[in-house]
């Protein structure tokens, strides 16, 4: 099996979205709707990559960023931000993602972007 992937989804459309693609491409997809889904997921499961939507109202964005930053540093992590909001993908990459992707989310895209984060896990 391919790279366990853990998605932070608002809506759960977009999961189910990136969930299909994803296992399309041999990963395993992990969800969480929650803060507690994502803190627990995080430590139990030990996820390869993260992809952390923005749009999650429960916490900030980049207070999850850190926390993952802070706690599992080798985790890259992939932020989607609404369709055009550049400076705050910039804001996140200046703070450790190491990529970000507007919404909706391009499969393409995506896969650039998770050959990236693999290739700085490397």
């Amino acid at each position: 099996m391919g790279d366990k992937i853990l998605v932070l989804a608002q809506e759960e459309v977009l999961y189910d979205n990136l969930a299909k693609i994803l296992k399309e491409w041999g990963h395993q997809p992990l969800y969480a709707f929650s803060y507690g889904e994502f803190h627990e997921t995080l430590f139990r499961q030990k996820p390869n990559f993260v992809i952390l939507d923005d749009g999650f109202r429960k916490r900030s964005g980049l207070d999850l960023l850190r926390l993952i930053k802070d706690k599992h540093p080798w985790i890259e992590t992939v932020i989607l931000v609404e369709n055009g909001d550049l400076e705050k993908g910039a804001i996140y990459q200046e703070q450790g993602a190491s990529d970000f992707l507007s919404k909706p989310v391009s499969s393409y895209r995506l896969g650039i972007a998770l050959k990236r984060a693999q290739e700085r896990q490397q």
